[in-house]
């Protein structure tokens, strides 16, 4: 679980610019973090799968930075938007199932509302 943005913006929200400089303070601590958790797991080599809450869109800088070179599930075997956050108005897809090209992703959908703000993630994997 990444660091997440919900205090930046609800602060933005209540148009204060101090929610701004968080935001942007969150941007960089997800992108450090990230890059650590990449830099772990290439040290540890081998095939993998990673899942989890990245706090991050796959069409983000931080994400394309990295994540590259892994398959997500969904951008590989999904179908439409694969919302896995729906809280606050805001719907967007910000959990993820990444893994190694030795992983072939045959199928990948969100789960239903299970009474969270994060809808669950399902992959069908083969190796």
């Amino acid at each position: 679980h990444l660091a997440s943005p919900h205090k930046a913006l609800g602060l933005i929200r209540n148009r204060k610019r101090i929610g701004v400089d968080l935001l942007n303070l969150n941007a960089s601590r997800r992108e450090e973090e990230s890059l650590e958790v990449r830099r772990r797991i290439d040290q540890a080599g081998g095939p993998f799968i990673l899942a989890g809450d990245f706090n991050t869109p796959d069409d983000s800088q931080i994400f394309h930075q990295a994540w590259k070179g892994l398959r997500d599930a969904f951008g590989t075997a999904g179908f439409g938007f694969g919302t896995t956050y729906a809280k606050n108005h805001t719907w967007i897809r910000i959990d993820h199932i990444l893994s190694t090209p030795d992983w072939r992703c045959t199928e990948c959908w969100e789960g239903p509302d299970i009474g969270s703000g994060h809808r669950p993630v399902f992959a069908q994997l083969e190796r």
